[in-house]
């Protein structure tokens, strides 16, 4: 169970979801390889279609490829609390990017605390 899972638990709001081509998927091909987001929140996740690979890399570290077999919602990074972050993404094959959205977390402070 995630820390923001536990009855009774306090999360702060991540960052709003993200749309970065305005009605349309954003692609590789007709926008940029690349997409670089700053985020505060306990995780990193993004809706695509299409298939290929999505490489990362957060806060400056490469993380593992994800493979996109279709369309759906893919993470592409989780944390323990929230926190602030930055996280760089590339789009290999033929993948298409709708959104980018980030999960609440419970603060540093919360996830450290001994219980009662």
């Amino acid at each position: 169970m995630r820390p923001s899972d536990a009855p009774g638990a306090k999360v702060i709001a991540p960052t709003p979801e993200l749309f970065p081509a305005e009605n349309r998927a954003w692609t590789a091909k007709r926008d940029e390889a690349g997409l670089t987001v700053e985020y505060e929140g306990a995780g990193a996740h993004v809706t695509v279609e299409g298939k290929g690979r999505l490489r990362s890399r957060l806060d400056g570290t490469a993380l593992a490829p994800v493979e996109v077999p279709g369309p759906g919602l893919y993470t592409l990074a989780e944390h323990e609390t929230h926190g602030r972050h930055t996280i760089e993404i590339r789009l290999d094959g033929k993948v298409a990017l709708w959104a980018v959205s980030f999960s609440p977390g419970v603060p540093a402070a919360a996830a450290t605390a001994s219980p009662r």
